[in-house]
C-alpha cells in the first residue's frame, strides 16, 4: 500500500460518522484545534441549539474532540456542518480519530469527558454508538436506533513534536 506524502507509517482508529447499511442518517462529529480555541464556546453552542446528545473530550494537541451518537438527516448534517467548517476547514468532518495514539502521554487525558448534555434524544440516539461511547469514554447515553457504526484504520500524519517528526 503506497501512503500520502504527509502520513506516517503509524495507523491509528477512526469512527465513522455514517452507518453500515444506513446512508440517509449521520452522527455529528467535530475536532477543534487549538488555534481555534476563541470558538469553543460557539461549537457547544451549535451542538446545544440543535438539541444534539454530544460530549467534548481534549486531545493531545490541545484541542478537543466533539461527538454526538444523535443520528440526523443527512441534509440536516450538511446545514450544521456549514456552521462548523469555517472555524476549523481542516477537521476531516467523517471520521474521528478515537485511539490516543497521535500525540505523547495523550492516554493520560483522552478518556475524561469534559462537557456531556442529553437532550432526551433515546429514539434518536444509535444504540451501537452509545454502547461503544459510553464502554470507552465512560459516557453515560442511552439510544434505541440499531443500525451498525463503521470504524476505520488509516495512518496517521507526520507529527512535528518538540523538533522531532513522529511517524
Amino acid at each position: 500500500m503506497t501512503l500520502k506524502k504527509n502520513r506516517s507509517n503509524k495507523f491509528t482508529i477512526g469512527l465513522c460518522n455514517t452507518f453500515k447499511d444506513n446512508t440517509t442518517l449521520r452522527t455529528l462529529f467535530f475536532e477543534l484545534d487549538r488555534e481555534h480555541m476563541d470558538d469553543y464556546e460557539e461549537i457547544n453552542n451549535i451542538f446545544q441549539d440543535n438539541k444534539l446528545d454530544y460530549f467534548v473530550h481534549k486531545t493531545g494537541s490541545g484541542g478537543f474532540h466533539f461527538l454526538s451518537p444523535t443520528m440526523i438527516r443527512k441534509q440536516r448534517w450538511k446545514e450544521i456542518m456549514s456552521l462548523l467548517k469555517p472555524i476549523n476547514p481542516k477537521c476531516p468532518m467523517t471520521t474521528l480519530r478515537i485511539k490516543p495514539n497521535k500525540y505523547y502521554n495523550e492516554e493520560n487525558f483522552w478518556y475524561f469527558s469534559y462537557i456531556e448534555k442529553h437532550y432526551d434524544n433515546l429514539k434518536h440516539n444509535s444504540l451501537m454508538m452509545c454502547n461503544y461511547l459510553n464502554r470507552i469514554f465512560k459516557t453515560k447515553f442511552k439510544g434505541e436506533l440499531l443500525d451498525e457504526i463503521k470504524i476505520v484504520n488509516y495512518p496517521l500524519p507526520f507529527v512535528k513534536q518538540e523538533n522531532v517528526w513522529i511517524s
